[in-house]
C-alpha cells in the first residue's frame, strides 16, 4: 500500500511538472500586420443617421459623433458639428444662416472663398434639382470642401474637411450623403 502511494505521488509530481513547464514556455502564434488603410477601411461604416433641426434635415454617417456647438452669432441661426477620428480626423460643420437679401454674394464665407481663386476652386453640382456652389480648398492635403445652399432668405454651408488613410473617396461619400439628403424645413 505504501508502494502504491509513492507511485501515485510520483505520477502526480511528473504531471504537475509537465503542466507548469508548458505554461512557462512562450506562446506561439501568427502575427499579422494589416496596413492602416486596410484596418481603417474595414471599420468605417457609412450608415446614414438623421440630423438637423428646425430649419433643415440631413443625414451624416453614424460613425461621426456630435460635437458641442459654438455660440450663434448673427446671421447664423443654427449650427451642427460632427467629428470622427481614426488614424486621421474628419470634421463636418453645418451652419444655417438667415440672409434677408437671399443673395449668396452676401454670405461672408462664400465671398472670402470667391475672392481667393488661388486657394479655392469653385464648382457647381446639381443635387435634388438644386444648383449648389461648392468651393474646394486646393492648398490642403486630404479633403476640404464647402457647399453653399440657398433657400429664399435661408442659406446653409456644409463643410467637410479631413483626411483618411484609405483615401478621399470615403470623405466624398460623406459629403455627398449630407448634400443628397438635405431638405429645407423652413419656408
Amino acid at each position: 500500500m505504501v508502494g502504491v502511494s509513492i507511485v501515485v505521488v510520483i505520477i502526480a509530481a511528473v504531471v504537475i511538472f509537465e503542466i507548469v513547464s508548458k505554461l512557462n514556455k512562450p506562446a506561439q502564434g501568427l502575427v499579422s500586420n494589416p496596413t492602416s488603410a486596410q484596418s481603417a477601411q474595414a471599420v468605417i461604416d457609412l450608415i446614414p443617421t438623421p440630423g438637423g433641426g428646425r430649419y433643415a434635415s440631413f443625414s451624416y454617417p453614424s460613425i461621426m459623433q456630435q460635437v458641442a456647438n459654438s455660440k450663434l452669432i448673427t446671421p447664423v441661426i443654427a449650427i451642427y458639428n460632427y467629428s470622427y477620428r481614426d488614424v486621421e480626423s474628419w470634421k463636418l460643420a453645418i451652419e444655417v444662416l438667415q440672409i434677408p437679401s437671399g443673395q449668396l454674394t452676401d454670405n461672408n464665407s462664400y465671398q472670402t472663398r470667391k475672392l481667393n481663386p488661388q486657394q479655392y476652386q469653385e464648382s457647381h453640382e446639381t443635387i435634388n434639382s438644386q444648383m449648389i456652389d461648392v468651393m474646394t480648398d486646393k492648398t490642403v492635403g486630404g479633403f476640404s470642401k464647402v457647399a453653399f445652399l440657398v433657400h429664399g432668405q435661408y442659406q446653409a454651408t456644409i463643410s467637410l474637411y479631413g483626411d483618411d488613410p484609405s483615401g478621399v473617396d470615403i470623405l466624398q461619400k460623406t459629403f455627398d450623403m449630407a448634400l443628397g439628403n438635405w431638405h429645407w424645413l423652413a419656408n
